[in-house]
């Protein structure tokens, strides 16, 4: 921010007045004062001159079911990520970033959209079967950029419709290569049908753009695979301006509830097969990394690492940690909801950085726009915020006393039909209207009065207040509330309209949708 610079600058002049003032008794002070002077005034506007990358490149890495305490630079004692942990020694390390919703694919709609996820009436996890996905009337994030001359590319995790009319290549990227959804939503080779049964009338596909290249999916070397084709497109786009949005699948469970990994990655850990995974996943990140150093292209590449809701704490051994806080996947307590995320531009975010600044997966949406110079859409609510300065760190010199973009936060739960407003927070205190799981959503619990929490004290979720004592507190957040709630207009809802099990990818029916193989072998990835 241009004005920020200039207090800085007008800081450092009257910094510079108050000292020869002070010695202006001493003559022979005033040339090494207006020395020192000289350099605070020119190290304080250096960043006034630095202009930003034109059409900077962006890469997305999104992870799947990862908690805030499943990184090595977040304090997990025996998880190794020495990749991402390198983005937060290089980058910059967030510690009160948000997801859009606690479960998969509205988190998704909402980090594409920036918006929430009820405006585009994905308020539900979709099933490899879903009827609905999403709507073609919603503008994605990358539509916009491929309209300012960026090409736009997917690897990974979609899970937001499997028809033809709702894939990626219909919602703006050039190129896509991955599975369409969770890696638990069919079989796959080597794992049998589960005891619940779900999901055992189809197999796991991959595709590329709109083709089945294998169905059922082998695990072994999906991940990897996804390291070769996104370092490919990397490759190919290197000399124009490029989007990508890497989406693994870890650290989902598989079929029946099992964790999965490449064979290189087997005992790898000893957080067991949840730690094998993040090893794997974290072995993508940094190969994705190295091409681009290799290329000659962090300069101009802004990266971003996040998780798109907590871990799915039902898996017990098999999913993660949220760390400290409460709960995880599906619930809207801190551990569902509350994610870790990274940022790394070589050369414009300062190195080993910090920011406590409230953010939200859905700012991600705007503020890519805004760094591209590309309006957002105009006709429609944006909930996200555009938080360049928060993002790439210029911003006062205390970062403590800033003010986070975001007013409140507010965070909706529930099934098709029955969605609810359940928590609210800002950068001091958190209500909860509702708490419960989407898993058991017939067993949550209504609060009246509601529960209140000071979150910046206790993040944990431990020690709730006695609301009589606070009564100006619930009245602002009912203000802030009311007027949520009258902007907010909810979709069709799209998960809502069931599912058919004709609608699911098949390669072949004749075969018993089971075909040919287009993952790389583990002998490429020497050469990613």
């Amino acid at each position: 921010d241009d004005k920020v610079w200039v207090l800085r600058c007008c800081r450092a002049y009257i910094s510079m007045h108050m000292m020869m003032q002070l010695f202006s008794s001493s003559s022979s002070w005033r040339p090494f004062l207006l020395i020192v002077g000289m350099m605070m005034i020119i190290l304080s506007s250096s960043y006034a001159s630095r202009q930003l990358p034109k059409n900077p490149n962006f890469v997305i890495l999104f992870a799947d079911d990862v908690g805030y305490g499943d990184l090595g630079s977040y304090g997990h004692p025996t998880i190794a990520t020495p990749a991402l942990d390198m983005m937060a020694a290089r980058g910059r390390k967030f510690t009160q970033w948000y997801s859009g919703w606690a479960t998969c694919s509205p988190s998704r709609a909402a980090l594409l959209t920036g918006r929430n996820p009820l405006r585009s009436g994905i308020g539900n996890v979709l099933p490899p079967d879903a009827i609905g996905g999403i709507p073609g009337n919603e503008t994605l994030l990358p539509e916009l950029l491929r309209g300012h001359g960026y090409t736009t590319g997917m690897v990974g995790k979609w899970h937001l419709g499997q028809l033809p009319e709702y894939l990626p290549t219909q919602h703006g990227f050039d190129y896509y290569w991955g599975v369409p959804y969770s890696a638990d939503m069919g079989g796959q080779f080597a794992y049998p049908c589960p005891p619940d049964g779900l999901y055992c009338d189809t197999y796991l596909p991959v595709l590329l753009n709109n083709t089945v290249v294998q169905q059922p999916v082998d695990l072994n070397g999906l991940e990897l695979g996804y390291a070769v084709k996104a370092n490919q497109f990397i490759q190919q786009n290197k000399n124009r301006p490029f989007f990508l949005y890497m989406a693994f699948n870890h650290a989902h469970v598989a079929f029946g509830g099992r964790q999965w990994f490449s064979s290189p990655f087997n005992n790898s850990s000893p957080r067991g097969d949840y730690g094998n995974a993040m090893a794997e996943l974290d072995y993508v990140v940094g190969k994705i990394l190295a091409q681009l150093e290799s290329l000659q292209l962090l300069e101009n590449t802004l990266i971003i690492f996040t998780s798109d809701n907590g871990p799915w704490k039902l898996q017990l051994l098999n999913g993660g940690s949220g760390g400290l806080f409460t709960d995880g996947k599906g619930s809207t307590w801190e551990g569902g909801i509350h994610m870790p995320a990274l940022a790394m531009w070589q050369g414009v975010i300062q190195a080993q950085s910090v920011s406590q600044d409230l953010l939200n997966t859905m700012d991600v949406f705007t503020t890519i726009l805004s760094l591209a110079g590309v309006r957002p859409p105009s006709d429609r609510v944006i909930d996200g915020l555009d938080v360049t300065s928060s993002l790439l760190g210029i911003q006062g010199d205390n970062q403590q006393q800033t003010k986070s973009p975001h007013d409140y936060m507010f965070f909706w739960n529930g099934r098709p039909g029955q969605y609810y407003l359940c928590a609210v927070l800002n950068d001091t205190y958190k209500i909860h209207y509702i708490t419960g799981s989407w898993y058991d959503w017939d067993a949550r619990v209504v609060h009246d009065p509601p529960l209140l929490y000071q979150i910046e004290k206790d993040p944990s979720e431990l020690y709730p207040l006695n609301t009589t004592l606070y009564q100006d507190v619930i009245q602002q957040f009912s203000v802030a509330v009311t007027l949520h709630k009258k902007g907010m207009v909810f979709a069709e809802d799209q998960c809502g309209r069931g599912s058919d099990p004709s609608l699911a990818i098949c390669c072949n029916r004749a075969t018993n949708c089971v075909c040919g193989q287009d993952i790389p072998s583990l002998d490429d990835i020497v050469s990613v």
